[in-house]
């Protein structure tokens, strides 16, 4: 039994479980202070805004992550490759998509409420950021670096809550600066992201053959992903 208890798959579960615990409690800490003095309908602006965001987001962005950590984790000759093309489809997509639901968050405020026309264009920020985001986690998964995965959840979580905090310390706590707030995060995690992982893949090409084959297995998670966003988070919409 304490052989069991020595094992790398303990010790990895153990270090996962710890900073999920960690980090689920400071994004509540954060999501308690806005539910605290935003008061009932301008949380719900903040949280509906995020809501759509994070549909976006993870319908398209979810299937690109899983893919690097698929093919990164294979150690193969072609590994450099698929990393780098999946950074690359990452960065484009993030920027592409996040001009497009900024272009359309008016419509979009005008067909579920009003007041989330500029709450929505600030939470187009979040996908270019959050798609940036993900990638160092995902090299960093791959590689099972889950101590550095795990510190760099907790960095995000932190850095929110320390922005919620000093908004409402300065007195300008409102729905657009919590939702700023969530951005702070994204990009400090981002930033520190960029810290922890290797850029040598940057030096290495892909081929026709890599895109065919990393979209060959994005394409399905991708259709997943997408009914599972929706159905996890629509209830948010429907709620405001």
């Amino acid at each position: 039994m304490l052989e069991f208890l020595k094992t790398k798959t303990i010790k990895d579960t153990t270090i996962v479980t710890v900073g999920m615990v960690l980090s689920t409690l400071l994004s509540a800490a954060s999501i308690f202070l806005l539910a605290r003095f935003l008061g009932p309908g301008q949380f719900g602006l903040y949280v509906t805004a995020l809501a759509i965001a994070m549909i976006v987001i993870d319908s398209l962005e979810l299937a690109i992550s899983n893919s690097i950590v698929k093919f990164s984790s294979s150690q193969g000759p072609d590994t450099a490759g698929f990393i780098h093309y999946g950074f690359r489809l990452k960065l484009r997509l993030g920027f592409l998509v996040g001009a497009i639901f900024a272009g359309l968050s008016y419509l979009v405020a005008d067909w579920i409420h009003p007041e989330l026309k500029l709450p929505l264009v600030v939470s187009s920020l979040f996908i270019p950021a959050v798609f940036w985001l993900r990638f160092p986690r995902s090299l960093l998964r791959s590689r099972k670096r889950f101590m550095a995965d795990s510190l760099l959840e907790n960095v995000i979580s932190l850095a929110r809550l320390i922005a919620v905090g000093l908004f409402y310390w300065l007195g300008k706590l409102t729905v657009i600066t919590a939702l700023f707030g969530y951005l702070i995060g994204a990009l400090v995690g981002g930033a520190v992201g960029a810290l922890l992982i290797d850029w040598s893949f940057l030096k290495a090409g892909f081929s026709q053959k890599i895109k065919k084959r990393f979209f060959g297995f994005q394409k399905w998670l991708t259709l997943g992903f997408i009914v599972a966003a929706v159905h996890s988070r629509i209830d948010s919409v429907l709620l405001l």
